[in-house]
């Protein structure tokens, strides 16, 4: 159901994803699904003790670190664009072509 879930946020929002700093989002979600496979495979076969527990709970861990860095990446790519965007000098009101296509073209 995660699984689901995360592929169809992707398909849906991929162009966007696409237009960001992604790379730190893309190892986060490797990262839980390592973690999420681990879940899948039975303690009481395995004989790692707890080091079993650390196998699953790292890579975890890690991709919180991930996603979080793609949070602070993104921050930093929106406020740039938005901040370059208010350098520009615009004069009048927009078009019906820059208010529907939300773009406007600096004077």
């Amino acid at each position: 159901m995660h699984a689901g879930s995360v592929l169809a946020f992707l398909l849906i929002y991929l162009k966007t994803i696409l237009r960001t700093p992604w790379l730190s989002l893309f190892v986060a979600l490797c990262l839980f699904g390592v973690s999420m496979l681990c879940d899948l495979l039975p303690y009481d076969q395995n004989n790692l003790g707890d080091v079993y527990f650390l196998l699953e709970d790292a890579p975890k861990t890690v991709g919180i670190l991930f996603w979080a860095l793609y949070c602070i990446n993104l921050s930093k790519f929106v406020t740039r664009r938005d901040a370059s965007a208010l350098n520009q000098t615009f004069v009048g009101p927009p078009s019906a072509e820059e208010a529907l296509t939300h773009t406007r073209t600096p004077a």
